[in-house]
């Protein structure tokens, strides 16, 4: 049985995953516990990281597969004064609350079928940090206007505007370039990377015309990594 150290950053990690996908493999071992994932649609694809600092106990070697959805739905009743554990055994996982009054629950492992996406993330010709409150303003205001964003950065200077029925939203930062980048993106799906993200997390984003738009960011010591594919221009 191990113990997660800090239950409310893994609940808001957990959460954040199971926005996009209902089903995944939970990957344990002595490094810590990892989780690669694709959404429904295909197009997102996901890497989360707790490294076995954020842990207590012996991990043991296993792969377990899990409707997070549900999974998730436990999580939520978690307070941060709770102990929580997890016990991984043959057919299933517990989940184990120590708080006011403990209480157990136990999922069944399910067969869930996991690809696993090969990024190069050092072929991005345009890189950036930007805080958590200012890119979740930015999409947030986009998505008001569109369902898609477009990113043209030349010069050092990264355009962002999106444009529908209900107006425009433009605005511009900086950004480390190596080449000239013209590319569109899902504004529902970029807010959506960022739904539990804190406003003063700092997050890397990179930019290609080649390779999927890149988040990354951490809620704790928990770590998530976002692709999300190319829209048509």
């Amino acid at each position: 049985m191990i113990q997660i150290k800090n239950n409310s950053a893994f609940v808001k990690s957990l959460d954040q995953i199971a926005v996009f996908t209902d089903e995944c493999n939970i990957h344990f071992n002595d490094e810590g516990i990892k989780i690669l994932a694709f959404d429904n649609a295909q197009i997102i694809y996901l890497e989360y990281f707790l490294s076995k600092d954020g842990i207590g106990g012996e991990i043991p070697s296993a792969v377990f597969g899990i409707n997070i959805t549900e999974f998730n739905k436990i999580l939520s009743k978690i307070n941060s004064q709770d102990l929580l554990y997890l016990d991984i055994k043959d057919n299933c996982l517990d989940l184990i609350i120590k708080g006011q009054y403990s209480r157990s629950f136990s999922f069944p492992q399910k067969i869930v079928d996991e690809k696993k996406l090969d990024v190069y993330t050092d072929d991005y010709p345009i890189n950036f940090q930007i805080e958590g409150d200012i890119l979740k303003d930015i999409f947030i205001s986009a998505r008001v206007v569109s369902d898609a964003i477009l990113f043209d950065c030349k010069d050092k200077e990264l355009a962002i505007s999106s444009e529908g029925i209900y107006g425009r939203y433009k605005t511009k930062i900086s950004a480390n370039t190596k080449a000239p980048v013209k590319a569109k993106f899902s504004s529902i799906h970029l807010s959506n990377m960022l739904k539990n993200a804190s406003l003063d997390t700092k997050i890397d984003v990179k930019l290609s015309p080649r390779h999927p738009f890149y988040i990354s960011y951490s809620i704790g010591n928990n770590n998530l990594r976002f692709f999300l594919a190319h829209m048509f221009i």
